[in-house]
């Protein structure tokens, strides 16, 4: 009698867990849904980037979020990060729904093909999924090699993303273009893949190699160009290389003002600012060697050499016009005049948001070294870093009897060899 009621419990017990859906699910139940999804998505993407089919994915993946997704993760996080029993519920409704889609799309031939194809079987005791024609096993979305040593690839700034993913098919890091561009589309929610530098393998498969390539730069590029001040490369340098407050003060405090080469940079990430500061000082040593050389020769002192490119930089309308703006400079500090140029007060007004203001007439009084109407000579310092255009323009500067210059709305330039001229020329052009 107490077999029985025994019996009996347990017969009640395992239809409650068949009916509750508490059956032991593993890993292994887990992995053939998953591939069973591989499956259905090359079939329903089979035959190139069809618009119609990525519609449809795209509305399996918002019905999939709408049912599983929590506010803060999304379905597929949670397929990554979920129990077992939560992965393996998400992918039956994931594949159910892709059956629906592939019906859809391709008919319910389609369907019957896959269902016709793919099978269990048995290998080494182990029960597997299998595809005819090994499509499962050779999966376009699988990496091109089971172990591969990793690798460093840079991205330019001028190639475009189908010449990138073309070159990563060329190269052998990716079986399929059309597959590691659906799987692109995924990631690129999140955001785009940057030109920089990337440690990937052969041995990643679609998934990994686009996550690395989206979210895991080791290098980025840094444009710098001409004529900034070291403020402003340090906060230009912030944003693009995500540094902390720290790394960018650490930056300016080594930086060298007038010797920071303005240039495009492939920077690594875990560069410290005093790393990137030296770099750039050692790129303007590097680049300026032979015009040191003939400033000495034509007896122009190196800090001199600067300080007046660091103000042609800012003056110079374009580079055409450096070696004229640099002659009247010349022109003027040998006649004993001061400068008064516009350029260097701003240096000295300067604040974050606003590096370069307009100034007003009053500016013009007010005390500063870089104030070139109060003070006469050159600023104690440069006022910003200049390019090799404005460095070679006050070596070889063009030879002329002007003394005064302004620029006009369009800014053109306008030269005038005595004060009265210069004067007639603000009245004509800049009132």
């Amino acid at each position: 009698m107490k077999k029985k009621f025994l019996l009996a419990i347990f017969i009640i017990l395992a239809v409650v867990l068949v009916f509750t859906g508490c059956q032991k699910i593993t890993q292994a139940d887990v992995d053939r849904q998953g591939t069973r999804w591989l499956v259905l998505l090359y079939k329903i993407t089979e035959g190139g980037s069809d618009a119609q089919a990525y519609e449809l994915i795209s509305g399996v993946e918002e019905t999939l979020n709408q049912e599983f997704g929590n506010g803060e993760k999304t379905y597929v996080e949670l397929v990554n990060t979920g129990s077992i029993k939560d992965k393996y519920r998400i992918l039956v409704r994931q594949n159910k729904l892709m059956e629906e889609a592939l019906v859809k799309l391709k008919g319910k031939e389609a369907l019957m093909e896959i269902e016709g194809k793919y099978s269990l079987e048995k290998v080494n005791g182990e029960i597997t999924q299998t595809y005819d024609d090994s499509l499962a096993s050779q999966y376009q979305f699988s990496a091109p090699q089971k172990e591969a040593k990793e690798e460093q690839i840079v991205i330019n700034l001028t190639t475009t993303e189908v010449e990138f993913i073309a070159k990563l098919k060329e190269q052998g890091y990716v079986k399929s273009e059309w597959a590691f561009n659906f799987v692109l589309k995924r990631e690129e929610k999140k955001k785009k893949i940057e030109p920089g530098g990337y440690n990937v393998s052969k041995g990643m498969n679609a998934w990994q190699l686009a996550d690395t390539l989206v979210n895991h730069p080791y290098q980025k590029w840094a444009v710098i160009p001409e004529g900034l001040r070291a403020t402003e490369i340090a906060e230009k340098l912030q944003e693009k290389l995500g540094w902390a407050n720290t790394t960018k003060a650490e930056f300016f405090l080594n930086s060298k003002e007038g010797y920071l080469f303005p240039d495009t940079y492939l920077l690594n990430l875990d560069y410290t600012g005093k790393d990137t500061a030296k770099r750039m000082e050692s790129l303007f040593n590097e680049k300026t060697a032979d015009l040191f050389k003939q400033a000495t020769e034509n007896n122009i002192r190196n800090d001199t050499l600067i300080v007046l490119a660091s103000i042609v930089q800012r003056e110079a309308a374009n580079e055409k016009e450096m070696p004229l703006i640099a002659g009247i400079i010349w022109n003027r500090w040998l006649k004993d005049m001061k400068f008064e140029i516009d350029a260097t007060i701003p240096y000295a007004l300067g604040e974050p948001g606003n590096w370069w203001p307009i100034i007003k007439p009053e500016d013009t009084k007010f005390d500063s070294p870089y104030n070139t109407y109060l003070y006469k000579g050159r600023p104690p310092a440069p006022i910003c870093n200049p390019g090799l255009a404005a460095i070679n323009a006050v070596i070889n500067s063009e030879k002329s009897e002007y003394l005064y210059y302004l620029h006009d709305s369009e800014g053109q330039i306008h030269l005038a060899k005595t004060y009265e001229e210069h004067i007639a020329n603000i009245e004509r052009y800049l009132k």
